[in-house]
């Protein structure tokens, strides 16, 4: 994990158009899980706004506000504005970013750090009321990062919502690698990179999806997979403690990992290099020893028969599957997952099988031949004492 430089100092949960942070001020949420202010990323010099863990020794930013616009000194501020907007200006009040909500005239707006991480702008067009109305909020505008009780959307109705990587540690600009969920036939989870197929999770099972090791961990409560039957698809997720500091990220390179905070900080891979199939060899030997995998694994051998399924393989939650092109997201888990069964040239399957075979054949057929010249030596070995005994009865009668 990156290391950032955070400034900050302690405030409330609140920012209205006269309770606003200052570079470098903050705020935390209610519970004290999480902060959000101005921060440069490791190795940079610009400004950001965004929100993090608080307490936390090792700083991992979770949303972004001005991830496009950076701000290039320490001037910025966060507000509410007179459209009732929650905005980032730098020192010349010039607009940085913006929630920007159309049609947003409310003088009493706020915007709310929550305990679940999310950032809430709100309005109460009566001052008593309880509830004031949600205008718009950070959960359904997310960066790079996937926390509990948020929901990944994905609708025919509006926009689909995706993870966007940051461009790299020291850029939250959005980069190459987006998230989503897809429901062509059973949902899953894609990566792009770009436009094209980067990863897949595997289809969603009603549990899980199958392609995702650690998805059952002990520390995780359940994913749900919701379908309004309207068009509307969405997962979330949450812990079986909330105190549980984890999340799902979508990092500059692409692999989508889990970290999560204990006593000492680790994380783990959910996508990883598995190397070439048995059958299968690198397509470029070069690029394959500099450690760049993109051009992937070829056949060996040929196939002496023409077929469309490379692949199959059956989950009881999902049935039977089968794979008719390229294979581009194997994983290997180091427990449960689903077998993979993978069409191989004759020639390529286990030689050692064969010789087993030969060896057990050849030791059969030698024993075999042992036990018929014992047989045949015998029978000859008693024929001859059969005519040893006539010759001597009939020496003796001649006598």
């Amino acid at each position: 994990m990156s290391h950032y430089v955070v400034k900050f100092c302690i405030g409330g949960d609140v920012i209205t158009a006269t309770e606003f942070i200052q570079d470098p001020g903050s705020i935390t949420s209610s519970g004290g899980v999480y902060r959000m202010g101005f921060f440069s990323p490791n190795g940079s010099a610009n400004r950001y706004v965004g929100i993090w863990y608080n307490d936390v020794p090792t700083y991992n930013f979770l949303w972004v506000a001005n991830r496009e616009n950076p701000i290039f000194d320490s001037s910025g501020v966060v507000t509410i504005s007179d459209d009732g907007n929650l905005v980032v200006m730098n020192g010349k009040r010039e607009l940085v970013w913006s929630s920007n909500v159309p049609n947003n005239s409310v003088n009493n707006a706020k915007a709310q750090l929550l305990d679940s991480g999310n950032l809430v702008l709100k309005q109460s067009s009566n001052s008593s009321a309880k509830d004031p109305d949600t205008l718009w909020e950070s959960f359904q505008h997310m960066t790079d990062s996937f926390l509990a009780t948020m929901k990944l959307i994905t609708s025919s109705r509006t926009n689909q919502q995706a993870l966007t990587s940051w461009r790299s540690a020291s850029d939250p600009s959005i980069g190459r690698f987006s998230a989503s969920l897809g429901t062509q036939n059973i949902p899953e989870l894609f990566i792009l990179n770009g436009g094209s197929l980067y990863w897949r999770s595997g289809p969603w099972n009603g549990n899980i999806f199958i392609g995702v090791p650690k998805m059952q961990s002990v520390y995780i409560d359940g994913y749900s997979l919701l379908d309004d039957h309207e068009g509307t698809v969405y997962l979330t997720y949450s812990f079986a403690e909330a105190s549980h500091l984890s999340y799902l990220l979508l990092k500059s390179n692409g692999n989508l990992v889990q970290p999560y905070f204990n006593q000492s900080s680790s994380s783990w891979g959910l996508s990883g290099h598995l190397g070439c199939l048995r059958g299968f060899e690198p397509k470029n030997f070069e690029e394959w020893s500099r450690g760049n995998w993109s051009s992937g694994c070829i056949r060996k051998s040929l196939l002496q028969c023409n077929g469309t399924t490379n692949a199959y393989a059956f989950d009881s939650g999902v049935g039977c599957m089968h794979w008719r092109g390229d294979l581009i997201d194997l994983q290997k888990f180091s427990d449960g997952g689903t077998t993979l069964y993978v069409r191989l040239a004759h020639s390529e399957l286990d030689e050692k099988r064969h010789l087993r075979e030969i060896i057990a054949t050849t030791v059969i057929i030698g024993t075999l031949i042992v036990i018929i010249t014992i047989w045949f030596a015998r029978r000859k070995a008693k024929k001859r004492v059969k005519e040893s005994k006539a010759k001597h009865l009939s020496g003796g009668e001649a006598r």
